[in-house]
């Protein structure tokens, strides 16, 4: 009965120890945590400054200076032309920030954006447009910039072809047609 009595007054005491540990412990990761929510928030806060000085500027009809909000790896004369010229096809009316998702030095940014295609870039006049977009954007010495895409006319013959992420591409079919063999078919 003392042996029982014993190891029971041992385990209330481990247990009364371990709460008190635990109770102190508590706190310092309620720190930990709402320092990391601190500054996840700032980041953002951060990253929606600058994503909205590249819209303002893009609505302004100032793609030069949208084009200042870029990566700098990829600020060079070329890509500014390209980019400006890309840009001036369009004409910005408005812009939302639907969400916001940072991974360390890089993020997603979901973009609604309304626009019209200027005067004379296609045969027709589509009229107000709405896209919702995830732009991508880097930090770069404790900085945001946009990830540099070659800005593509969303009508012309230039776009990149490529499925749908849902849509397979079938493999070409190799085997015999018909009892046929390819050899047979050439001749």
């Amino acid at each position: 009965m003392k042996r029982s009595t014993g190891i029971l007054l041992i385990t209330i005491i481990a247990l009364a120890f371990h709460q008190g540990l635990w109770a102190q412990e508590r706190p310092a990761l309620k720190q930990t945590v709402k320092r990391a929510q601190e500054q996840i928030s700032a980041a953002k806060a951060n990253l929606k400054v600058r994503v909205s000085e590249y819209w303002k500027a893009l609505i302004a009809g100032n793609p030069d200076k949208a084009y200042d909000c870029v990566e700098p790896s990829a600020q060079n004369r070329e890509n500014r032309s390209r980019f400006v010229s890309g840009m001036s096809k369009f004409q910005f009316i408005r812009y939302e920030i639907k969400g916001i998702s940072i991974k360390g030095d890089e993020a997603s940014v979901t973009v609604r954006r309304e626009f019209k295609i200027a005067p004379g870039v296609i045969p027709l006049d589509p009229g107000i447009l709405h896209q919702t977009l995830i732009d991508r954007w880097i930090k770069v010495k404790g900085k945001w910039y946009a990830a540099y895409n070659r800005p593509v006319l969303p009508f012309s013959g230039n776009r990149r072809k490529r499925p749908a992420p849902s849509v397979s591409i079938p493999k070409q079919d190799t085997r015999k047609r018909g009892g046929e063999t390819k050899k047979e078919n050439q001749e």
